[in-house]
């Protein structure tokens, strides 16, 4: 037995000394076995700066040895081009875009690189904030904003590592009349841009049209600057006869125009990097068929990412109907971003239901709807939501419009339809409407009372979020924020008709439908601008190719 045990501990010996071929001179070395997050700090994931401003970085740098004394080069890259070489850089921001900049600490004993990226984007202050359109004294369309600015506030997690979230500050200047000489006869802003994988690496600004009684212009979404009237878009550059444009849905994939006779003016895109990549048709579009209004629709997305393919119309018979705008990039990924052929833009159809629908929602509809909005699109369903006035009862109606994987001409399905009762007390002196995706609950303005209702929660009653406001509420608009770690509340704008203006953030509470108001920022818009006119409309400005429509963080 001794022979047997002193045989093995032979062979463990033989073998240990065969597979050991290094030479035996250990030394500790600075390694990189961590996260990155935790050698370099003090330094951002991403940086937002206006044109002309400058950043100074000023990373703090802890390798695993020599601390106190580190032996260390450093490089910074923007975009792969060497810009630095001391510990802190300066950045001056010189062109509207986003660029990559890397610092790489060199151990000058081993030569090994540790590096750690951050993004610039530089962005027209412009771009994005809360945008109001008003009448002035003289009936002139007024443009103005409330900007907003991202600030990136960096925290040490339970782990011990860096973890960063966004905070917007609000700026105190406020900028007014924008667009000198835009028109008369406010009527309505539509924001429309060109944003997906395959056109989130091109320069390509958003636009708003402005509704309006001299016609509709159409203006630069980053230096607010007029690009063209609308009129002039069409075929020839010569527009119908009777041309009065009241409502717009505007995607990148197609543009439809509501005329005041109820026809609708139609133009497909055929790339979807470019806005204007394709002309109105001087010719109502199907058939000269009448019609009502438009839900409002945005085509979010692309290339397998969740968007609207259907955009929705109700007729003059008061029959629902849908607009197929599913078109693509038919290879970005090769730089070919026009609209593969394959598709049904423009596409006119009926809809039918799929299994047990209620269908007086949707053909011969009575009564009148006085908000209507979209709500997080699926793969392939495309989902609304509105607030009906029936019989003199306020409802609230979700439902989906779903288009086939491999659609041919024909009708769209209806796969989802839900309604349910709004108290009627929050529509007393009603003024405006959103919607809270995030936490799926209507705001409604009604005199100088704001009132919300998570609507779908069984049991779920009404909050009189605020009801002291000094006048008579104009206007509210929703930045709902949908972020993938959870920490940011959606905020609600609110202007007054005597031109105060507040933003507040949404609180939610410990049980699910409840929520209270934060206030953010307050000014007395007329106070600083005594010319500030009567308000028209409002919306949230997402800007920058539409990515904070949808992005993990605000504006």
């Amino acid at each position: 037995m001794k022979r047997i045990v002193l045989y093995i501990f032979s062979l463990l010996f033989l073998t240990a000394c065969l597979d050991d071929k290094t030479n035996y001179d250990y030394r500790d070395i600075n390694d990189w076995t961590e996260s990155e997050r935790k050698y370099i700090t003090n330094f951002q994931d991403e940086y937002v700066l206006y044109p002309e401003e400058s950043l100074t970085i000023e990373p703090t740098v802890r390798l695993s040895m020599d601390t106190l004394a580190l032996n260390v080069s450093y490089e910074w890259r923007l975009d792969g081009v060497l810009v630095g070489e001391e510990k802190n850089f300066t950045y001056t921001a010189d062109k509207v875009g986003q660029y990559g900049l890397v610092l790489s600490v060199i151990d000058n004993e081993t030569k090994v690189a540790f590096s750690r990226e951050t993004k610039i984007t530089v962005k027209s202050p412009l771009s994005s904030g809360w945008m109001l359109l008003t009448e002035s004294a003289s009936g002139q369309s007024e443009i103005s904003m409330v900007l907003g600015r991202v600030y990136q506030h960096v925290f040490i997690n339970d782990r011990g590592y860096e973890e960063s979230r966004d905070t917007v500050i609000y700026d105190e200047e406020i900028r007014y009349n924008l667009v000198p000489n835009l028109g008369n006869g406010p009527r309505k802003l539509i924001e429309y841009y060109a944003y997906g994988p395959e056109v989130g690496v091109l320069d390509i600004p958003n636009e708003i049209m402005v509704l309006q009684e001299s016609g509709a212009v159409e203006i630069d979404g980053d230096r607010l600057e007029r690009i063209i009237k609308t009129e002039t878009d069409f075929e020839g550059g010569v527009a119908p006869e009777g041309l009065d444009i009241q409502d717009a849905v505007l995607t990148w994939g197609t543009k439809w125009l509501l005329n005041h006779d109820g026809k609708i003016y139609g133009a497909l895109a055929t790339v979807v990097s470019d806005l204007h990549s394709g002309t109105y048709s001087s010719d109502p579009e199907f058939n000269g068929k009448l019609f009502d209004e438009f839900f409002p629709c945005y085509k979010i997305g692309g290339s397998g990412y969740d968007y609207y393919q259907a955009i929705i119309v109700i007729g003059k018979d008061r029959n629902m109907y849908a607009i197929v705008d599913d078109g693509d990039a038919a290879d970005p990924y090769n730089n070919d971003f026009s609209i593969y052929y394959q598709n049904h833009n423009g596409a006119f159809a009926e809809l039918q239901p799929s299994g047990s629908i209620d269908m007086s929602w949707f053909q011969n509809i009575e009564g009148t709807y006085i908000y209507k909005d979209h709500l997080k699109a699926d793969y392939y369903a495309s989902p609304y939501f509105g607030v009906i006035l029936r019989n003199g009862q306020y409802y609230w109606h979700e439902f989906d419009i779903e288009i086939p994987s491999r659609y041919e001409q024909g009708p769209l399905e209806i796969t989802r339809s839900e309604t349910g009762v709004l108290d009627a007390g929050m529509f007393a002196d009603y003024k405006d409407a959103c919607l809270v995706l995030k936490d799926e609950m209507l705001l409604v303005a009604s005199g100088t009372t704001l009132y919300g209702t998570a609507y779908k929660l069984p049991g779920a009653g009404v909050l009189r979020l605020k009801d002291d406001f000094s006048a008579p509420i104009a206007k509210i608009a929703v930045k709902n924020i949908e972020s993938y770690y959870g920490y940011y509340n959606s905020q609600v704008g609110v202007v007054l008709e005597n031109g105060e203006f507040f933003i507040f953030e949404l609180v939610p509470g410990e049980q699910q439908g409840e929520m209270t108001l934060k206030q953010l920022f307050h000014k007395d818009l007329r106070v600083d601008n005594p010319a500030f006119g009567k308000v028209v409309d409002f919306i949230v400005k997402c800007g920058g190719n539409g990515e904070n429509r949808s992005a993990n963080s605000p504006f």
